[in-house]
């Protein structure tokens, strides 16, 4: 019968052996503290910290690049007749918008909005009204959106 030996150090883990493939959590780990060995999780949590903080800079500078080219998207999309969705469209998109948006927050990628009473958020039958240059400010927001919560895993 086969017999795996499990360590009783099987919770620390050698910084100083640099063996593991790329997927692995720890090959990389590398933090400067004195001695050769720490506890494993402490080493799971930094990475996990480092692949998080990686994710809200990657995030951030997607959001900073489709701020800075809002302006002009928006101008470039009113000359594009084909491009402004129905208002049943956008409240649809609208929706599952929210939907994605309150699972990151709960997640903590996304700080929690909180709404006071007297802001109102887009409600369905609103958008109707609105001509097609504030659908498709509207549009553009939902699209610039999903492309930031992309780098979270989102659709």
């Amino acid at each position: 019968m086969p017999v795996k030996y499990i360590s009783a150090q099987r919770l620390w883990h050698d910084r100083n052996r640099k063996k593991g493939n790329s997927s692995d959590l720890l090959a990389s780990y590398d933090r400067n503290h004195e001695g050769a060995y720490e506890l494993t999780i402490l080493a799971y949590a930094d990475d996990v910290i480092r692949r998080i903080q990686a994710l809200l800079s990657d995030y951030a500078s997607i959001a900073q690049e489709l701020d800075a080219t809002y302006p002009a998207r928006y101008l470039q999309a009113l000359g594009d007749s084909g491009l402004t969705p129905s208002a049943a469209e956008i409240e649809t998109d609208l929706i599952c918008l929210q939907k994605e948006r309150e699972s990151f927050e709960t997640l903590g990628f996304l700080p929690y909005t909180r709404l006071d009473d007297g802001d109102v958020m887009i409600t369905p039958g609103k958008i109707a009204d609105d001509p097609p240059g504030v659908r498709t400010a509207i549009y553009l927001y939902i699209a610039d959106s999903r492309e930031k919560y992309q780098i979270f895993g989102g659709d």
